[in-house]
């Protein structure tokens, strides 16, 4: 973080480019995460997103919104993954899209909002089918089944956890 703020006091002295701002400020939030230094990873996350525009905003917000969930920030998590799933879709970057999504679900699932939870997670195993990413379908596929199970549905979490074993077979 030291090295980020240093980093921000040089270019508003004129002496780096954003470009350089934004690596330092990538290197300190990957380590604030890695540390579970959650909140300060947030926070890092924030500011590297105001230096960005379209995807690449998107993107950092998610990993904010991401670093919010993990810190039980729920209230605050839930706008930034909004904003970041709507950058994403204007930016046509389904893959972080379907990320964003999926992180989003998450938020919902652990406020008690299932039946949303599992419109946005669908949305996310659309999106990840369409790309032909078979791990992240993998991972929305068991999502809805932990959804399902938390509903009392164990057989369609059964069904849907039968349906994600085959792509485990793909990961080997």
């Amino acid at each position: 973080e030291e090295l980020a703020e240093h980093a921000r006091l040089a270019e508003s002295a004129g002496g780096i480019g954003p470009e350089i701002q934004r690596a330092y400020l990538r290197r300190a939030t990957v380590h604030g995460a890695r540390t579970f230094q959650l909140e300060k990873a947030a926070r890092l996350w924030t500011r590297l997103a105001d230096l960005a525009r379209g995807a690449e905003r998107g993107v950092a917000l998610v990993f904010c919104g991401r670093s919010l969930r993990m810190a039980s920030r729920m209230k605050e998590a839930e706008p930034v993954l909004e904003e970041a799933t709507r950058l994403l879709d204007e930016a046509g970057d389904g893959a972080s899209l379907g990320i964003a999504l999926e992180e989003l679900s998450m938020v919902n699932q652990l406020t008690g909002r299932n039946d949303h939870a599992t419109e946005v997670l669908q949305r996310a195993l659309s999106i990840q089918r369409s790309l032909g990413n078979t791990k992240l379908v993998r991972l929305a596929l068991t999502g809805l089944a932990g959804i399902a199970l938390n509903q009392g549905l164990a057989e369609k979490a059964e069904g849907l956890l039968a349906t994600a074993m085959p792509l485990c077979a793909d990961e080997e």
